[in-house]
């Protein structure tokens, strides 16, 4: 069976990877186990395993990058909602007219606390509530207090989704550009395997596996696991520290 090509991860797990199909909804496991790099969402654009979910009551919440690189953030009854769409380099456009997300500690409706519970609100430009849910925080809360791995890049957003979220919009925000970038093409370098590395930086492959190298200026491009492939540059500005050297 083919598989629809849009890898997601659980996002509390780390893997448990799934084949999502966006127009439908549906999803099933991958026939082939596939693993992908403790990588935040700014810079998975260029990878097959494009973003996370999470589940609420039963109910999913995604946010992944399109194959035309745009950001979306996806509620459990099918809207999508567009955020950001990568340029080039570390650079974005800012599709999110005006959308802004906050956490809140959940209350109940006599404003009394909801101990270990928290309320993701999204509103658009004017203010208005567009969508807003409540979910056990302390849950994630607890998994990163406990984590004692040498991850210096691990934070709360590692485990919980909406923190991650929102951490997201923020960062990508600051690397919007001013101009206006509708009709500027997204600038990409790539080189295949035994070709000349035309800069040096980190290299991913382009759409195909999770597998990344540092490469110099000149080098020849290696295969990845055994076959030709496309690397695609990535900045170094969307890269934590550590993960080339894992």
């Amino acid at each position: 069976m083919k598989e629809m090509k849009m890898l997601i991860f659980d996002h509390v797990t780390g893997d448990d990877i799934i084949d999502f199909d966006p127009a439908t909804g549906l999803w099933r496991y991958p026939e082939k186990p596939r693993v992908t790099p403790e990588l935040e969402i700014m810079a998975r654009f260029t990878l097959p395993v494009r973003g996370s979910f999470t589940e609420v009551d039963g109910k999913r919440y995604y946010l992944y990058w399109t194959a035309d690189r745009i950001l979306l953030f996806r509620l459990p009854d099918g809207t999508e909602y567009t955020l950001f769409r990568h340029l080039s380099d570390a650079r974005f456009e800012d599709l999110r007219d005006g959308l802004k997300f906050e956490i809140v500690p959940a209350e109940r409706r006599d404003g009394s606390a909801i101990p270990g519970y928290s309320t993701v609100r999204m509103h658009d430009k004017t203010g208005t509530l567009l969508h807003e849910v409540s979910y056990f925080s302390q849950r994630y809360l607890q998994l990163y207090m406990m984590d004692i791995t040498p991850f210096t890049d691990r934070d709360l957003g590692t485990w919980d989704f909406f923190v991650a979220l929102k951490d997201a919009v923020e960062k990508i925000s600051k690397k919007c550009s001013s101009e206006q970038n509708e009709s500027l093409p997204a600038s990409r370098i790539r080189a295949r395997t035994g070709e000349r590395c035309p800069l040096d930086g980190f290299w991913l492959v382009a759409d195909s596996v999770d597998y990344r190298i540092e490469a110099k200026q000149g080098e020849l491009m290696p295969s990845s696991q055994g076959r030709n492939v496309n690397w695609e540059w990535i900045s170094r500005e969307l890269i934590p520290a550590g993960l080339f050297t894992d």
